[in-house]
């Protein structure tokens, strides 16, 4: 039997009732991501015309449409650093993922403290340890990043 020729994607935007909102500030903080992951991930120019084409600060600034603009900024940075990630990846074997999924986790759990060589590690210890904000830390039960700017926010994001 020959696999199909063409298959029908659904039409998923008009269930969308919401009218799409794009932070004020998603250019502005899309470019300096953009810059951040060029500049400091070693990448070759094949994978920095991917990063540019891929718009991940976009996307973002489309999922933050009220986030101001520090905030904006970790967020932006945190998806192109994953887009980035899942690329390098792709390139390992499962040992090695796992290996580099341990080395990921342990530098935002403790992004000061945390030594590496390995270039996932060392790339997200440098950006969760530069933030300027008073806590960079992934939650250990959510997994989810955090690099709170106030205590507040520090508060909203712990209990996740």
């Amino acid at each position: 039997m020959n696999p199909p020729s063409y298959f029908f994607l659904p039409d998923l935007v008009s269930y969308c009732t919401y009218p799409l909102r794009i932070n004020p500030n998603g250019k502005e903080q899309a470019r300096a991501s953009q810059e951040w992951l060029i500049d400091g991930g070693d990448l070759s120019p094949r994978k920095k015309k991917g990063i540019m084409q891929l718009k991940g600060g976009d996307l973002t600034a489309a999922c933050f449409p009220d986030a101001d603009s520090p905030h904006l900024r970790v967020c932006c940075d945190y998806i192109n650093y994953l887009f980035n990630l899942d690329d390098w990846l792709e390139e390992l074997d499962v040992q090695g993922n796992s290996s580099v999924e341990d080395c990921c986790i342990a530098a935002m759990r403790d992004p000061v403290n945390f030594q590496t060589d390995k270039k996932a590690g060392t790339f997200l210890r440098g950006r969760c340890s530069t933030s300027g904000s008073q806590d960079a830390r992934i939650h250990p039960r959510s997994g989810i990043m955090r690099c709170a700017e106030t205590p507040a926010a520090a508060n909203h994001v712990s209990s996740l």
